[in-house]
């Protein structure tokens, strides 16, 4: 089941995102001594044990939490094993899909305070390896594409990273953010107040269940968590209350349905010594490097742009002609109806403003509207952009822009580099890579004249 492939970037990353096409994986090995794992099929149907009711004395929830807090905040290194799960249940109180339905298996090792590794067991996902240099994501499933970032300081920053959000699960939010420097503070924004729910058995380890309960003006956000009530106060099961989404019915229609993602852990070793290789990312050389996982090679990269020419507000006017051999152009196809549109300007007009001396010229084409309408849509916006008017539209017809919006960057000698179709919140993230590529001399990645078969 996809669903949860979906969700998980979407609501948990707050980003609308489109979700990655999962497709077999080879078989696979554990990672034994910190050597890197290989992907493997999951079995069909697995299912993770429902968590058993157990009869024990009601502990100071405080005090477990402090526990816990000061296990993982102590420890200079750790590693486990997560199972990605989901939870969806119908109004009517009946499942709508298996309760406990593993989906993801990964292994992860992190060392403080930014070595990370997180290897794929049982289904397809992105690799990750940050060796305190690069920070890199490798994604077999997507013809092998792979992105590399300077890798971030510390555990705080590892959210920053778009492709991380995309996980699934409640990676990077949970597993990483207990190598954050204050894990009690992490767990103060999970949420203040915290009730006691029960003692379970979570496949024959006794654990206390711990609401996480955070109350803000958008609603109740609720973190439910497991602690071991035995040995070391590790969590052994993260669930997060995603509250009604859409889901899948029988007949090709839709239901509302309640769901929540599940992350089981197991296997957890604190302090472990790992050795250097274990960070090194395992990229084959098939590989292909992009700027972001959410901008594959354009089909356009690479092509020459149409020759253009337009007038727009404030006796603007521009060309091709005018910027072949100097400037990088981004031509960004917008309309005021257009919701989305309205979205972007603000980012594209922000960004605009910070490439201004990198060589970089922004156009805002207003596709098929009137000069009046424009002006005063960009006088009450108050938004500062060179705006040139597409009257007839010509010249959205010659860059493809049959929906908006629709941006367009060019390189400076006048040939298309990359397309973003439609408005995601990871747009500004992406856009800034790519010019940083330009501006710096690097051309964007095309697309393989032979696609690689799914998984690499």
């Amino acid at each position: 089941m996809t669903l949860l492939r979906c969700l998980a970037p979407a609501v948990l990353a707050g980003l609308a995102l489109g979700c990655f096409s999962p497709a077999p994986a080879p078989d696979v090995e554990s990672p034994q001594d910190g050597k890197s794992a290989t992907a493997v099929a999951p079995p069909p149907n697995v299912m993770f044990e429902a968590p058993k009711p157990l009869s024990l004395p009601a502990p100071d929830v405080e005090a477990i939490v402090a526990r816990m807090a000061e296990r993982y905040q102590s420890a200079s290194s750790f590693q486990t094993t997560a199972r990605l799960g989901q939870f969806v249940m119908g109004r009517d109180g009946l499942p709508v899909a298996p309760l406990q339905d593993e989906l993801m298996k990964r292994r992860i090792q992190f060392q403080k305070p930014n070595l990370l590794r997180a290897v794929p067991l049982s289904a397809n996902g992105p690799e990750v390896s940050s060796d305190g240099t690069d920070l890199v994501v490798f994604a077999p499933f997507m013809e092998s594409l792979y992105v590399k970032h300077p890798a971030p300081a510390t555990a705080e920053e590892l959210p920053a990273y778009p492709e991380l959000l995309a996980l699934g699960g409640t990676f990077p939010f949970f597993v990483v953010h207990f190598g954050v420097a204050d894990v009690s503070g992490f767990l103060n924004q999970m949420g203040t107040k915290r009730e006691y729910a029960g003692a379970v058995s979570i496949e024959g380890t006794p654990a206390h269940h711990v609401k996480f309960i955070n109350a803000t003006e958008q609603g109740t956000r609720v973190w439910h968590t497991w602690i071991a009530a035995e040995g070391e106060p590790r969590v052994l099961q993260v669930q997060f209350d995603m509250g009604l989404q859409k889901v899948p019915a029988p007949g090709g229609k839709e239901q509302e349905a309640m769901v929540a993602l599940i992350d089981r852990y197991s296997d957890w070793e604190f302090d472990v010594s790992l050795p250097e290789s274990t960070w090194r990312a395992d990229v084959p050389g098939v590989a292909l490097e992009v700027v972001s996982l959410f901008s594959p090679p354009s089909k356009e990269a690479g092509r020459l742009a149409p020759d253009w020419s337009l007038t727009g507000l404030g006796e603007l006017a521009a060309s091709k002609a005018g910027h072949v051999g100097k400037d990088v152009v981004v031509l960004d196809f917008w309309a005021t109806w257009c919701g989305p549109c309205r979205e972007e300007l603000p980012l594209v007009a922000e960004i605009a403003n910070e490439y201004r001396d990198r060589g970089v010229v922004f156009y805002a084409v207003n596709s098929g509207e009137s000069e009046a309408v424009v002006s005063e849509f960009i006088k009450q916006s108050k938004l500062e952009l060179n705006v040139l008017l597409d009257r007839d539209m010509s010249v959205s017809r010659q860059f493809g822009a049959d929906s908006l919006p629709h941006l367009v960057v060019i390189d400076k000698d006048g040939a298309v580099q990359t397309v973003h179709s439609g408005f995601s919140p990871v747009l500004g993230w992406t856009l800034r890579k790519e010019l940083d590529w330009l501006v710096n001399g690097r051309s964007l990645p095309i697309p393989r004249a032979t696609p690689l078969p799914t998984g690499g």
